[in-house]
């Protein structure tokens, strides 16, 4: 085996699997983490679905995965992390290093195309460091801190060191050896643009130490470049064909949804608004106020499946969770759960071609509720938002993408593909 991805959601797993494309590969995103048939492939992607997780079960499931990969000795192993360093950061660096043994593990969550790089060691969104970003507003563990070092720190007791694409190969050199006597085993370092990434990793790269690798999908295309040196032939060619389209969105982060009001102004559309307490409380009138909606506005026409989110519909979701004390990260899976079983039902009432998958709660819940086992990534429609397609025998294309990512209009660049097709 080339290469393999472990993430710890799918949107995750997907945009940065989609980096390998431009180094000629087809990579394959396991989206329930089912590892059988691991040999068939060079470049393999795994979701353990463990951002919400308590840290010790995502430990073990990073683990658990590593265990059976390390069988097929992949020449690369990388650790897709949050951009914004969400999720059990420290303790599946832990469960990399417990189960590869590397001399060093290197971490950048820096996307500098995406607005995120690192700073003095702390990481910056949009200009602002993390805990003064509006990422500090999203519900979940707070952002108090944009030090890296720190959020690390949190789960795991390795020792951390930071560097700088300013360093001298020589100075490279010799932190390298300081720090492996001094057996600190984590690198950081400052990224404000591409360039640095690819500088750091190329010296890196030039040592005679073996690393593993923990990066956003910033991180991953130099790792590629450096890393996977065997001549590789043109990716396959996949047609993507024209059709209906349908839209699930239920992430709240504020690009997103700026990006579905955007949405809303095109012709040719049905909306759909569902309020996420009767999600969660009574799916069964969710489904039928949904199928009225449907057979009232469709008529053939796209589709976009929402959320609501304003601030009366936030409270109304604080008090209802508060009533039956339910944590909100729970509550955030059981909401995907409940969209992605409308997307199935509508499924069965409908046919469309094409989904776009906002959310990776969203994103997991929807392929895993259609037995959507395996994606395929083809294509990239911006940065960071790939394309991929499901069900070999009556394809599908699948789209994916993280809240804070994509253009104001990356929703209706995803409409015109569809209505276009196009062979890649």
């Amino acid at each position: 085996m080339d290469l393999c991805i472990i993430a710890d959601d799918l949107t995750g797993a997907n945009d940065s699997g989609v980096q390998l494309l431009d180094v000629g590969y087809n990579p394959t995103v396991l989206v329930d983490g089912d590892l059988k048939g691991l040999h068939k492939h060079e470049v393999v992607v795994v979701d353990t679905d463990s951002r919400a997780d308590a840290s010790m079960a995502s430990y073990h499931k990073v683990k658990q995965v590593m265990n059976t990969v390390q069988q097929y000795l992949p020449d690369v192993v990388y650790k897709k992390i949050d951009s914004t360093m969400r999720g059990n950061i420290g303790a599946e660096l832990d469960a990399i290093y417990d189960t590869c043994s590397p001399d060093f593990i290197v971490i950048n969550p820096a996307y500098p195309s995406a607005g995120r790089f690192v700073k003095n060691g702390e990481l910056y969104v949009k200009d602002k460091p993390l805990d003064r970003s509006h990422i500090k507003n999203y519900p979940g563990p707070p952002f108090d801190t944009a030090s890296i070092k720190t959020i690390i720190n949190r789960q795991s007791a390795h020792d951390l060191w930071h560097g700088s694409p300013d360093w001298t190969d020589k100075q490279w050199k010799d932190a390298l050896k300081k720090n492996d006597g001094e057996n600190k085993r984590y690198i950081t370092f400052d990224a404000k643009k591409d360039e640095d990434i690819e500088r750091v990793v190329q010296v890196l790269t030039n040592s005679s130490y073996r690393f593993s690798w923990a990066g956003s999908a910033g991180l991953m295309p130099s790792v590629a470049k450096a890393c996977l040196s065997q001549e590789k032939n043109e990716t396959d060619k996949t047609k993507m064909e024209a059709g209906r389209f349908l839209f699930t969105i239920g992430s709240i982060n504020q690009v997103t949804r700026l990006q579905l009001e955007q949405l809303k102004k095109a012709d040719n559309m049905c909306h759909i608004a569902v309020h996420p307490t009767s999600l969660l409380f009574d799916y069964t009138e969710t489904w039928n106020d949904v199928k009225r909606q449907f057979e009232k506005g469709a008529n053939g026409k796209h589709v976009v499946l929402y959320t609501l989110y304003d601030e009366d519909t936030w409270e109304s979701l604080q008090h209802a969770l508060k009533k039956r004390n339910m944590e909100i990260k729970d509550a955030s899976r059981e909401i995907a759960n409940a969209l992605g079983n409308l997307v199935k039902q509508l499924r069965s009432t409908a046919a469309f071609k094409w989904y776009f998958l906002s959310g990776g709660d969203i994103a997991k819940a929807v392929c895993r509720q259609n037995k959507w086992d395996q994606l395929k990534l083809i294509d990239e429609l911006e940065n960071g938002i790939p394309i991929g397609q499901a069900q070999e025998d009556d394809p599908v294309f699948v789209i994916t993408k993280a809240g804070g990512f994509g253009g104001k209009d990356v929703f209706l660049h995803a409409l015109e593909k569809s209505e276009r097709g196009v062979l890649y």
